[in-house]
């Protein structure tokens, strides 16, 4: 039963954010900025209010957990509330209408201050609705039992976040100037006639040059860095000696501040080489997040190793390529993932060096091809199927969305023949082979059975839980940008289809006809904004 509870408070969870990434993404505060009554003190307080109660729910989860109130709310779980869930969904249509109203039209509001209320009012009613269809009014009002030593410190920790958030902005300047003093250190040995303008925080070298402004102190990393790390030891918490352990924290994130000021001394040596349109393009982009994936990914594999943190001694570990089942399934995927970053760091404004992801792929998934997992690849006429309804789906959806036409990108379109056909079929290769097996290894054949258990590999797809589907294909869409939506469409779709067949290889075939479709679709029409 706990872990009943505790999958479905964590899509509960889920659910919830990725509506409110939806709004957030699709409302500005700003455009409620000096209008008067309630509608400008919502566009100035709104987003911390919000904030505060984000922090407030994650930290009381927290706290409950540990003073076991949650073992205490079990017996009271109870079923899903469809009535409710239906119920979540009228509301939220009501809210995004006067959300359009309050934000899009504002000339021809009136009463603006009670447009404000049922804003709120509905918004409020839609989070509860959910909440009760999630879990009914019995286990919420258990919660009443916690402790109130709890409610206070999830109080103040929410409270004490966001005066960390305010507290960091005053130091983005003096951040700032700290790489640029770093920055100088490394480049003055590297380039000796270095042009420096402390004012500006600008450092010129023989061509090219850069400001170091304060979004690239290094800050934002720093704190991805802290929250990543912390999320982790909490999650591996019984594997490391504590308090020894707390030292990885202030490791990952000053190694990553490091590797910022490295970052833009090496952007300023590839401008200044003559690269510029790459410097300023792909590296400028990229180049961040590969230092954060290599800090976070070397964090993981080396801190286990290590006698002084690790509670276990590294030959009891198992072999990551060997005995780890999740390796199968995942490391084609990071592979594509990886190979992306590198070919757009290595780009201007254009990715030609796409072709890597196709080959990091495919020799990835060669190396695994003895141990790929055990499950069915048969194939039939459902996967088929599937797919030509994701591609049809797919289009009704850019057609809803009002997706502007594109055609084929200029650089590639004034490449040379040979260039554009070897870019083109890389590009359709990967769509139709590679980008299907391993995102459906990591969604379907991974993620979708190990939100619902931990031995993930020993059940069978058709066995897989109603949250592990949606999990997993909430976590597709997120992958797909502003397509989110229609891609957790097309992730239930392939996931239904992999539960009914009880086959990987039917959503592998869903995936690879809809790719198939959309490349003859780009090639055939020139709508190259599907690729």
């Amino acid at each position: 039963m706990r872990n009943v509870v505790l999958r479905r408070a964590a899509f509960l969870a889920a659910f919830l954010l990725v509506e409110l990434l939806a709004v957030t993404n699709w409302l500005d505060g700003a455009d409620l900025a000096g209008r008067s009554g309630w509608p400008g003190q919502l566009g100035y307080m709104g987003a911390w209010v919000l904030r505060f109660m984000v922090g407030f729910s994650a930290a009381f989860a927290a706290f409950a957990g540990v003073q076991g109130t949650w073992k205490q709310a079990q017996a009271v779980a109870g079923e899903l509330r469809w009535v409710w869930l239906a119920a979540h969904s009228g509301l939220a249509a009501a809210f995004v209408a006067a959300s359009a109203a309050l934000y899009g039209n504002w000339p021809a509001v009136t009463l603006p201050n009670l447009l404000v209320t049922a804003w709120l009012l509905l918004g409020v009613l839609a989070v509860l609705s959910a909440c009760l269809g999630v879990f009914p009014w019995r286990f919420w009002r258990s919660l009443l039992s916690v402790p109130a030593s709890a409610w206070i410190t999830a109080s103040l920790v929410s409270a004490l976040g966001l005066a960390v958030v305010i507290w960091s902005q005053s130091l983005w300047q003096s951040t700032a100037r700290l790489t640029f003093e770093m920055v100088q250190i490394l480049l003055r040995p590297l380039i000796p006639n270095l042009t420096i303008d402390p004012s500006r925080l600008r450092i010129r070298g023989n061509h090219f040059g850069v400001i170091i402004s304060q979004e690239c102190s290094g800050l934002e990393g720093v704190g991805l860095m802290l929250i990543f790390s912390a999320a982790w030891l909490w999650l591996y918490r019984r594997d490391f000696r504590f308090p020894r352990a707390f030292l990885l924290i202030p490791a990952g994130a000053v190694t990553l501040f490091l590797l910022n000021a490295v970052r833009i001394a090496a952007l300023l040596l590839i401008g200044d080489a003559g690269a510029e349109r790459i410097a300023a393009g792909g590296f400028h982009s990229q180049a961040g997040w590969i230092a954060f994936n290599g800090v976070a990914f070397g964090m993981t594999i080396l801190a286990p190793r290590l006698r002084w943190i690790s509670l276990f001694p590294p030959a009891r570990r198992e072999p990551i390529l060997d005995d780890n089942p999740t390796a199968a399934y995942l490391i084609p995927f990071l592979a594509i993932l990886a190979s992306g970053m590198l070919s757009r760091a290595a780009s201007a404004d254009f990715e030609w060096l796409y072709g890597l992801r196709f080959l990091a792929a495919a020799a990835v998934l060669w190396f695994f091809r003895a141990r790929l997992p055990t499950l069915s690849w048969s194939i039939g006429w459902m996967g088929a199927a599937t797919g030509f309804a994701v591609f049809a789906l797919w289009l009704a959806f850019d057609q809803w969305q009002g997706t502007p036409s594109a055609g084929m990108p200029i650089p590639l379109a004034q490449g040379s023949a040979a260039w554009q056909l070897t870019w083109i079929m890389l590009r359709a290769l990967a769509a139709t082979t590679t980008v299907p097996l391993a995102e459906e290894l990591a969604f379907r054949g991974f993620l979708m059975r190990r939100i619902g258990n931990v031995d993930f590999d020993t059940v069978p797809l058709r066995s897989a839980t109603w949250i592990g589907i949606l999990g997993s294909s909430v976590a597709f869409g997120l992958l797909h940008g502003e397509r989110w939506l229609a891609g957790i469409l097309a992730g239930l779709a392939f996931a239904a289809v992999a539960r009914k067949t009880n086959s990987i290889g039917e959503a592998v075939l869903a995936h690879a006809v809809t790719n198939a479709l959309l490349a003859i679709w780009v090639l055939g029409r020139g709508q190259w904004q599907y690729w």
